[in-house]
């Protein structure tokens, strides 16, 4: 495998380390002064790969996809709210306004994600849409990284919409380890959308 650049963030300023051969995915970490990003080297043991990193254990930590780049990152499973940036683009990982993905970023963000995804599927013409959008980015800003909410414009991307069987606009769909595990028909306000999803994805 190819090298991967890493950010460390250190009281505010950034140092560039170039990261170690073998290692395909972007580790991040909550230190005291904010978010670290480090890059570890796997270790192959019996044809697998494993976190060379003794301090943390693998199951502490999770995979998320940039929505601006599409990059994967290992972030912490416990995030306490707090902002993480991707180590790739540095744009932040969560609290962005839910971007309206193409085909191969959506397929990525379901695939590729521990974290739960939020799909809206949506058209540019109808009149619900518009009106429950607001309420969408609300809810996105509100959860932070619990969940990872994004939009499908289906006039766009007609193929995922024949995919996923989306008969009706809006239409919800929560997306966990590659499955869609939810789904409702028709605009939610933001108290009511983050009660459906947390009642999916758990506390």
């Amino acid at each position: 495998m190819g090298y991967t650049d890493a950010k460390f963030i250190d009281g505010g300023s950034m140092r560039g380390i170039k990261g170690l051969p073998g290692h395909s995915l972007i580790d991040l970490e909550i230190g005291v002064s904010g978010p670290i990003c480090r890059t570890f080297p796997c270790l192959r043991v019996g044809g697998l790969h494993t976190n060379s990193n003794p301090k943390v254990p693998m199951a502490s930590r999770l995979h998320a996809v940039c929505a601006a780049c599409n990059a994967v990152n290992r972030i912490p499973a416990q995030r306490d709210g707090k902002e993480i940036n991707c180590g790739k683009c540095h744009q932040p990982l969560f609290g962005a306004a839910p971007p309206s993905l193409k085909q191969a970023a959506f397929i990525a963000q379901v695939t590729k994600s521990d974290v739960p995804v939020v799909a809206d599927f949506w058209a540019p013409w109808c009149g619900p849409c518009k009106a429950m959008s607001p309420a969408f980015a609300q809810a996105s800003a509100h959860m932070g990284s619990r969940a990872r909410f994004i939009k499908v414009n289906t006039d766009e991307e007609q193929a995922l919409g024949a995919q996923y069987g989306i008969r009706s606009i809006p239409t919800l769909a929560i997306f966990q380890s590659g499955k869609e595990i939810a789904r409702i028909a028709g605009a939610l306000p933001a108290a009511a959308l983050e009660q459906w999803v947390n009642s999916h994805i758990g506390p």
